[in-house]
């Protein structure tokens, strides 16, 4: 059981592989699991930091094979780790984001990547996660929380103040749906 292992709050849990065997857990101080068999048993892996890590998601590539997961968390991290078969994964490394907000969460559909964080912070990437750049969605004084897209163009992503805003545009551009005292748009 994961809750043996460790005393840390776990603040994030994800699939890790197409048919769901392999699930990522990742929490506070920086602690990372994984689990083999669809949450049987976990084993801590080695993380490169401390920071609190809040959000995670996977994406793959089919030629060539490339299965890739990632955790977002304080102070800007990104990490990512790497497995072209599922069983043997990298040691996590940590990606350069270029902001030292607070990153909350994270959602990838194949080679596209969005997260989300503090103070309106929004980075995407069209190359799996290699590069990562700065959207300015006009909400910063907002937190964003949440990141969801329905596919490459179409998302969402929620936050303080009962903040929803939503793109059209694979997050270039963002449009307010509805905040606190604004109703529905």
């Amino acid at each position: 059981q994961l809750s043996q292992l460790t005393n840390n709050n776990i603040y994030t849990v994800f699939n890790s592989f197409q048919n769901g065997s392999k699930i990522t857990a990742a929490g506070e101080g920086g602690v990372i699991f994984i689990s083999n068999n669809f949450g049987q048993n976990w084993i801590q892996e080695t993380s490169p930091v401390t920071a609190n890590l809040y959000g995670g998601a996977f994406t793959f590539q089919v030629l060539p094979i490339a299965i890739y997961r990632y955790i977002a968390g304080e102070n800007g991290t990104i990490l990512r780790s790497f497995s072209n078969n599922g069983s043997n994964w990298t040691n996590w490394e940590l990606k350069n984001s270029g902001t030292n907000e607070d990153l909350k969460s994270i959602r990838f559909i194949g080679k596209y990547g969005w997260v989300c964080g503090n103070n309106g912070t929004f980075l995407k990437t069209t190359d799996y996660g290699i590069n990562w750049s700065f959207i300015n969605t006009g909400f910063s004084s907002y937190n964003l929380n949440s990141v969801y897209f329905s596919d490459s163009l179409n998302g969402f992503a929620v936050g303080t103040g009962g903040l929803i805003i939503k793109t059209t545009n694979s997050g270039n551009n963002w449009s307010l749906i509805s905040s606190y005292g604004t109703g529905y748009q």
